[in-house]
């Protein structure tokens, strides 16, 4: 309930790629040809963006990840232009379908320009993309005000170069709002990207914690802002799904209608930019809640999905449940999506975790803490340990600190997100390790 923007995830596709580099050691000129290929999806996140210049910090990072048909440990190269000079190309620029990208803390400055990239298989180099796409290296802390959010980091999942899974499908995490003193909104976006091989679409399934929570009843259909009443201080969880695709292929049913029921707005407004989410119906300050989310059956009923954007499971495509089960109080609810079944086979990013107006008035603190993924055909659950912060913003409004640090919950180790507790939080490209034998705890408010 209230406000909430994009993610700032920029998904290009098949014609239109778009991605960056930063590892700019031992570079060669280079004259460039090859073929090019179709199919191919990469999105990239970065801590600013305005006027098409994509910003990132002198010892910051940015996130790479790239979609295609080519084998999980394919090599990507690409060809840069620094300040607009000659052609340079990095041929070892990712491995595998994601990538989280370091910038040396004295990487020139200045605007370095994608022009190709490319792919170099058993000798035979091959064009996937060409075109142009600027990125611009400033000093850390010099990112422009107006390319921020308010109150905005990010973290992700660090695997190494590789290791990403390719064919997971199903995802449990907890969680728990431990302190909620908010003033004004706060919002930690927590979702996942599905996809299937050779498909560039992806959809986005989401658990968002917000600092409020809205009262309603089910099968709400409405514009912008969402209908209810709304109750500060008191948390929710949003199972959701967004259609930033646009084209309406989706629905939902849930478990249980009183306690969980639906709600479909257009975010910000925007036409055609459904957003059909779950809020419980009740306050979730100090409650553990366990989140799993797994694939499920594909739908041989399309009817009474009850979604807003006209008919969400015409006849001519096939559709796949995925569902996504919160547990709190001693109960679960099961909030069930349907979604096409061709681009929606497995986890193509497992989790993310961004916040926006943290740095709102009032003390807010979370705990994440345990989690885990399954591949396709196994019944055991792995662990995620380490995670990597891409990006951390404060704001005008918080002059103390924001964002995510190593912390401890039922003598467990845990990523605390919170606000307003000095210095002691992770900056741009620092990691933690959720697997230590002991945690220290930080100082800070209890």
């Amino acid at each position: 309930m209230g406000g909430r923007k994009k993610m700032r995830l920029k998904l290009v596709t098949c014609e239109v790629i778009m991605l960056v580099t930063l590892s700019l050691l031992a570079l060669t000129p280079v004259s460039v040809y090859g073929a090019r290929r179709s199919n191919v999806s990469v999105s990239f996140l970065t801590p600013g963006y305005e006027n098409e210049i994509y910003f990132v910090e002198q010892g910051g990072s940015y996130v790479s990840r790239v979609t295609s048909k080519l084998p999980a440990n394919a090599v990507f190269g690409v060809v840069v232009r620094f300040n607009g000079g000659p052609e340079i190309s990095v041929p070892n620029w990712q491995i595998g379908a994601q990538q989280i990208n370091q910038v040396s803390s004295d990487l020139p400055l200045g605007d370095y320009t994608l022009t190709e990239i490319f792919t170099d298989r058993l000798g035979y180099r091959e064009t996937i993309w060409m075109g142009a796409m600027t990125l611009r290296v400033v000093a850390m802390g010099n990112i422009p005000n107006s390319a921020r959010g308010n109150g905005n980091s990010l973290i992700l999942p660090d695997f190494s170069p590789g290791q990403v899974p390719t064919n997971a499908v199903g995802l449990r995490y907890r969680v728990r709002v431990d302190q909620n003193q908010s003033r004004g909104l706060k919002i930690i976006f927590t979702g996942s990207l599905l996809h299937s091989p050779g498909n560039p679409k992806v959809r986005h399934l989401e658990y968002n914690i917000f600092s409020n929570r809205g009262i309603y009843p089910d099968g709400v259909c409405t514009t912008y802002p969402p209908k209810g009443i709304v109750v500060e201080e008191e948390a929710s969880i949003h199972p959701g799904f967004s259609d930033y695709n646009l084209d309406g292929k989706f629905g939902a049913r849930t478990s249980d209608p009183n306690m969980l029921p639906r709600q479909t707005i257009l975010i910000d407004g925007i036409k055609d930019l459904h957003s059909l989410s779950m809020v419980p119906q009740t306050n979730l300050n100090n409650t553990d809640i366990t989140v799993e989310v797994a694939k499920g059956e594909l739908v041989v009923n399309k009817n009474d999905w009850g979604s807003c954007s006209g008919s969400p499971l015409p006849s001519n495509e096939g559709y796949r449940m995925w569902h996504v089960k919160t547990t709190f109080d001693g109960r679960s609810y099961v909030a069930t999506f349907a979604l096409p079944a061709d681009g929606t086979q497995y986890f193509r990013d497992l989790l993310g975790i961004w916040t926006e107006f943290l740095s709102n008035p009032g003390y807010f603190r979370v705990y994440y803490w345990d989690f885990q993924f399954r591949l396709e055909g196994n019944t055991f659950w792995e662990p995620i340990n380490r995670w990597r912060v891409i990006y951390n913003f404060g704001g005008s409004n918080n002059p103390n600190g924001l964002g995510f640090r190593l912390g401890k919950y039922k003598d467990q180790p845990a990523i605390e997100v919170s606000n307003d507790e000095a210095d002691y939080y992770l900056k741009a490209g620092e990691t933690l390790t959720l697997n230590q034998l002991s945690v220290i705890e930080l100082p800070g408010k209890k």
